[in-house]
C-alpha cells in the first residue's frame, strides 16, 4: 500500500511539474507577440510659424540653402507612382550612403495622390533608417545624411 502512494505523489510532482513548464513557456511566447521588436511609429514634427519652436520654417529655409534641388513630382497614378517611389528608394539611399549633402530631393504632391502614398514614403525613409527629411509646403524634402 506504501508503495502505490509513493508513486502517485511523485506522479502528481511530475505531472505539475510539466504543467508549470508548459505555462511559461507558453506565457514567455505569448510576450513575445505583444513585444515585437521592430519599430511600429515614428515621431514626425510638422514644421511651425513660430520662431521659437525648435523645428520651424526657417531652420528648413537654411537647410535648403546652397543646395541643389533634384525634383520628382508623384502624379496619383499608382502604376506610374510606384515606379517613381522605386526612384526616390534608390535616390534616397545613394544620398544616405555617399553622404552627399550638397543635393536634396524635392518629392512634390498633387491632389491627386492618396495618405497611402504618403505612408509609402515615410515608411522608405524608416526602412533605409535615413533621419533626414521634412514634409514642407505640399513637398517632401530628403536630405542627405550628414554624420
Amino acid at each position: 500500500m506504501r508503495f502505490k502512494n509513493t508513486y502517485s505523489a511523485v506522479a502528481i510532482i511530475s505531472f505539475s511539474c510539466f504543467l508549470v513548464l508548459l505555462f511559461l513557456t507558453w506565457w514567455q511566447k505569448e510576450d513575445e507577440v505583444w513585444n515585437p521588436k521592430i519599430q511600429v511609429a515614428c515621431n514626425f514634427y510638422l514644421p511651425s510659424n513660430d520662431p521659437h519652436y525648435p523645428f520651424n520654417n526657417g531652420i528648413i529655409e537654411n537647410a535648403l540653402k546652397g543646395k541643389k534641388i533634384v525634383p520628382i513630382s508623384l502624379t496619383g497614378i499608382l502604376q506610374e507612382d510606384n515606379k517613381v517611389m522605386d526612384t526616390i528608394q534608390v535616390r534616397a539611399h545613394w544620398f544616405k550612403h555617399n553622404r552627399d549633402t550638397t543635393k536634396v530631393l524635392k518629392v512634390h504632391f498633387t491632389e491627386n495622390n492618396t495618405y497611402g502614398q504618403f505612408i509609402q514614403l515615410v515608411n522608405i525613409m524608416i526602412v533605409d533608417c535615413q533621419t533626414h527629411y521634412a514634409l514642407w509646403r505640399d513637398d517632401f524634402y530628403i536630405f542627405g545624411n550628414l554624420q
